[in-house]
């Protein structure tokens, strides 16, 4: 069975920018690496490469207001070498803050979007609890990583029954 571990998290930035680097982390050889990034300031695209040569392949976007934007992305191959690693994520479109947040995911043994079985998004849910629905049922094997933005810091959040909360970051001018 795969298991999720939280592998780095930035300190919130609140500079106007294309790119955003994450904190260094070091993965286990065949590791997955998830990255979960939240900017402001942007309703671009966004991608993201690590130290090691590694790419990335954007899953999922949600967005929470017009200036507000979620992302997930998804490392195309496993880890090679259990070596500190960096993952830099650029947008499109300047953003005005970002949080860079990695996961380790281990036993999976594929990468890039082909290890996404689905994704859900629910976007500008200014109010009451996000609930997202999957189009099939989850599989009891599989590692699931929510994440939501929110337009205060910290969020505060507290996580559905089953779910442990890895990291409870944002920041705090602007917010979007």
């Amino acid at each position: 069975m795969a298991t999720v571990t939280p592998a780095s998290a930035q300190t919130p930035s609140t500079a106007n920018a294309s790119s955003y680097a994450g904190a260094a982390f070091t993965p286990a050889v065949n590791d997955l690496i998830v990255v979960v990034l939240g900017a402001t300031g942007t309703v671009g695209t966004a991608d993201a490469t690590d130290d090691q040569g590694g790419t990335y392949t954007m899953v999922a976007s949600a967005s929470r207001t017009s200036l507000h934007t979620l992302y997930i992305l998804v490392r195309d191959t496993l880890v090679t070498s259990a070596v500190s690693h960096t993952v830099t994520c650029t947008l499109t479109d300047a953003g005005t803050g970002a949080e860079v947040h990695s996961f380790r995911i281990t036993g999976m043994g594929v990468a890039g979007s082909t290890a996404v079985r689905q994704s859900a998004t629910q976007n500008n849910n200014t109010g009451g609890t996000p609930a997202p629905v999957f189009a099939a049922a989850a599989l009891t094997g599989n590692p699931l990583i929510g994440a939501i933005s929110a337009a205060s810091s910290p969020p505060a959040l507290t996580p559905p029954s089953g779910w442990t909360e890895a990291y409870d970051h944002g920041h705090a001018a602007p917010t979007g």
